[in-house]
């Protein structure tokens, strides 16, 4: 059963983006015990719902790579033909991504300098991120605040994955401009020189996501040529990759071992991509708004929630580690993110980037 791409499919991956947004809600939890106890001894076993969530705990930062593959989906759906017939400029690329990305970091770093500032005089250290002076912030400002590995994470300490990925859309643009992606062989060489640079940790910090970002790419080009054999191939690809990696003697070559890491981490996501293309692909419009919707607010409630983690901690920290370690804690951090994300997203992220691209004719 052959499986052609079209939108559709983005709509399962809409549920996928927001899921995974929820993952990074749950990895960035123990960040609410840094007051109390040094979180390298942290036994996540006795975080909250641990027996159900110990793998999320453990593996959910494996969301960014996931999120970077997303990426490459849906670059190349949406803009490989518009760059390449000259229907949209450098100048427009640029300022679509400018006028999404960029109001909710300056408004989420501007925010996050205050509350580092509060949660300084109170506690005589920064918030789980410690690079907080003036070149950091001018970095964050340029959004280029990761592109050195060595400039540490700063202020809102996850946008660094977003900062690495603009790099990564540059690189697209100019790639598809000269037409490099019209045959799917290229994209697949290409991948060949970023695994080689994945495997020598060359390009650091960008190799990863150049990685999965065309992965994606390659991903959506092949697409209509998957079908369960495929899927189940990657399965069983990926088990016995895993089962590889526990051989003794690899686990002391570390460019094996790094090597067979990056490979399972490839298959398993491209397992999940495929499953949840085709999850709700023929679902009803109702059902596909509101998947929509999930997926539009998921950049929001990655941005919102370290600002309101230190909000929490400033307000509540004399009620204590018993009480951050709640159940009834937990699943009310969950639930406010992703209400904040939502009312982040509805009444400052959209209208601001309508505001932008209207002002800047970049409309498309």
């Amino acid at each position: 059963m052959l499986i052609k791409f079209d939108s559709r499919n983005l709509i399962g991956l809409d549920l996928l983006r927001f899921l995974l947004s929820i993952s990074i809600l749950i990895v960035h939890f123990p960040h609410f015990y840094y007051p109390f106890i040094n979180l390298e001894t942290l036994n996540r076993s006795t975080l909250p719902f641990a027996s159900w969530l110990g793998l999320i705990y453990h593996f959910g930062g494996f969301a960014v790579e996931i999120f970077w593959m997303i990426s490459g989906i849906i670059f190349f759906h949406f803009y490989s033909n518009l760059i390449i017939e000259n229907k949209i400029s450098f100048y427009q690329f640029l300022g679509l991504r400018f006028s999404r990305l960029y109001p909710l970091h300056i408004l989420t770093l501007l925010i996050i300098a205050i509350l580092q500032y509060y949660y300084y005089i109170r506690f005589g250290n920064t918030f789980i991120y410690q690079n907080n002076d003036g070149m950091h912030f001018i970095l964050n400002i340029l959004m280029i605040n990761f592109w050195n590995a060595k400039f540490g994470l700063s202020f809102n300490g996850p946008f660094w994955s977003v900062s690495v990925e603009v790099f990564i859309y540059i690189i697209f643009f100019l790639l598809v401009y000269i037409r490099l992606f019209e045959k799917p062989k290229n994209t697949f060489l290409i991948l060949l020189i970023f695994f080689f640079f994945y495997s020598l940790g060359i390009l650091s910090p960008f190799y990863e996501c150049f990685l999965f970002f065309f992965t994606g790419g390659l991903l959506m080009q092949y697409f209509s040529s998957l079908n369960k054999k495929i899927v189940l191939m990657c399965c069983f690809t990926s088990i016995l990759v895993l089962l590889w990696h526990y051989i003794p003697i690899l686990k002391t070559q570390e460019k094996i071992d790094r090597i067979i890491q990056c490979v399972i981490k490839l298959s398993i996501s491209v397992i999940i991509i495929v499953i949840f293309s085709m999850l709700v692909r023929d679902s009803n419009k109702k059902l596909r708004n509101i998947l929509r919707e999930l997926g539009n607010v998921t950049y929001a409630i990655y941005m919102v929630h370290i600002a309101l983690q230190i909000i929490l901690i400033l307000i509540f920290f004399k009620n204590g580690l018993i009480f951050f370690s709640s159940n009834t804690f937990f699943i009310s951090y969950i639930v406010i993110a992703v209400i904040l994300g939502f009312l982040t997203y509805r009444y400052f992220e959209m209208p601001i980037q309508n505001i932008l691209r209207k002002l800047f004719h970049i409309d498309k």
